[in-house]
């Protein structure tokens, strides 16, 4: 895909991302880098489910999580669809639930549950940050 005379590959894109997170030691322990992780949130007794597949996921021991989240171009992302702000909520909620109902005894969710998240859209990065209550959850 060409726009503007420069042209934009989702493999390009996928690579940069990737060096550049474990140029930052998030590959390294106490970090876990995932790749196309899965959260899943289930409602009703499993009737009902949301999945949200994450790009790269970074998990730790400590349960904080890192993520990030890309869209290749900027077609599709625009003022009159709010920047798809709601749908990076809607990722960030579903972490959440994921993150707070399979834990274990093992390791036990500490609250409050921090949630950290970058979108990378083309060449632009927003950053996120999300702190969650027991009341909350």
């Amino acid at each position: 895909m060409i726009k503007n005379g420069i042209r934009f590959e989702e493999i390009y894109i996928d690579g940069f991302i990737y060096t550049l997170l474990n140029i930052m030691g998030l590959n390294n322990d106490p970090y876990y880098l995932y790749l196309q992780y899965i959260f899943k949130a289930f409602f009703d007794k499993y009737k009902y489910k949301i999945t949200f597949r994450a790009d790269f996921a970074i998990l730790s021991q400590s349960r904080k999580i890192f993520l990030v989240m890309e869209s290749k171009t900027m077609f599709n992302i625009t003022f009159s669809n709010n920047w798809k702000e709601d749908q990076v909520i809607g990722e960030i909620f579903v972490i959440a639930y994921h993150s707070f109902f399979h834990s274990s005894s093992f390791q036990p969710v500490r609250f409050p549950l921090k949630i950290y998240a970058v979108r990378v859209i083309s060449t632009q990065f927003t950053f996120y940050k999300s702190m969650m209550d027991h009341s909350y959850m």
